[in-house]
């Protein structure tokens, strides 16, 4: 959005998203701890368009909810420690936990090196 004046430039931009094109890739792993290896975090999805992009309301009904990791720790408790965990994902330059460096740090960096598992292909992109 920064790169707008306005919303309504935002959205009219976002109108001339073609069918097909491929909006979020969706990524997986089956624990914090797997989730600093490339070889553990799963390409599970996409989310393509599947026509031209329209004007919605914010009634209509449309949203994605990602689950709260709270929910994760009520079925697997384990975890609540595992997030927990100092990582680096730089040789030592940032130091963190699992559960504040993972998402938005490590596995973006594995991801756009292409290291993961693609589900389209099923093999480990390296």
């Amino acid at each position: 959005l920064s790169s707008f004046e306005t919303f309504d430039e935002f959205i009219n931009d976002l109108l001339t998203i073609p069918s097909g094109t491929v909006l979020f890739d969706i990524f997986a792993c089956p624990d914090p701890h797997s989730a600093l290896d490339g070889t553990k975090i799963q390409r599970i999805g996409r989310i393509i368009s599947t026509s031209e992009m329209i004007v919605s309301t914010p009634h209509d009904g449309l949203f994605f909810r990602h689950q709260k990791k709270e929910e994760d720790f009520e079925l697997h408790p384990e975890w609540r420690e595992q997030v927990k965990a100092t990582c680096s994902p730089d040789g030592g330059k940032t130091v963190g936990t699992i559960d504040r460096l993972v998402g938005s740090t490590i596995m973006e960096q594995l991801i756009d090196a292409n290291q993961f598992i693609d589900f389209e292909r099923t093999a480990i992109h390296t």
